[in-house]
């Protein structure tokens, strides 16, 4: 499969490509761009690309990544409807997972790590993975503690909802961000990606968190909102009982 650069796109202005199996794609605003193998390349090896611009906020980190750019097997890189099927994003997401992982709305792509285990969760039951929880109510499934990473990568948009997730749109995050919050263990990490930089510590009984990451990554010329990954730690002890 090869793509050979054409013009610009008359919605966004970024590049066009002709891909011999899909036509015609936009680099920008092409949503449905899947991986051939379903996403799961070796990420662990560095992608060759750089940020724009990495910045120390004063007790975390914030990254910027330019648009744009190739996956290792010469595919348009993009942000679309399966998150980690972004090359540069799960490389970064996989870089700070560890021990046992929930994946909490894994969807199609499989992350990898080789320091425990990732126990994958999705709504859709045509997904594969462990379990098909709402993660609302995932609570009630786990014992408080359970994980040492927590990935949540809810639905962006009402799109998204609909398509994946029978109409979960981002406005339930809260409830969920709060829920799964409370499996993560002392010196545990959570992982949110989406539109926003909101934290576990946002919620009102959830205290002791602190930031130690912000990606954000370009999507492209036209009004198009970047995605954010944030990284948030549990301490190893909190005061007050915390979340």
């Amino acid at each position: 499969m090869t793509q050979d650069s054409t013009d610009e796109c008359v919605d966004c202005g970024a590049e066009l490509v002709e891909d011999d199996e899909h036509g015609t794609l936009c680099l920008g605003c092409s949503p449905d761009w899947l991986l051939p193998d379903g996403g799961t390349t070796d990420s662990q090896e560095q992608l060759h690309a750089e940020p724009k611009r990495r910045t120390d906020c004063g007790g975390y980190t914030l990254t910027v990544w330019p648009p744009g750019g190739k996956e290792k097997d010469g595919t348009p890189r993009h942000v679309g409807r399966w998150t980690f099927q972004n090359g540069l994003i799960r490389y970064q997401v996989e870089h700070v997972i560890h021990d046992d992982v929930l994946n909490a709305c894994a969807g199609r792509t499989k992350l990898r790590h080789n320091s425990g285990t990732i126990h994958r969760n999705d709504l859709n039951d045509e997904i594969d993975a462990d379990t098909h929880h709402d993660v609302e109510t995932i609570d009630e499934h786990f014992p408080r503690r359970s994980f040492d990473t927590v990935v949540f990568d809810p639905p962006w948009s009402q799109k998204q909802a609909d398509e994946h997730y029978d109409g979960m749109h981002a406005r339930q995050s809260g409830p969920a961000r709060e829920k799964l919050a409370r499996l993560v263990r002392p010196g545990g990490t959570f992982v949110e990606m989406g539109f926003n930089m909101y934290a576990p510590e946002d919620i009102n009984d959830l205290q002791g968190w602190t930031r130690d990451e912000v990606h954000i990554f370009r999507r492209g010329p036209g009004g198009r909102p970047p995605a954010y990954m944030v990284v948030d730690r549990y301490p190893q002890m909190t005061l007050g009982g915390g979340a």
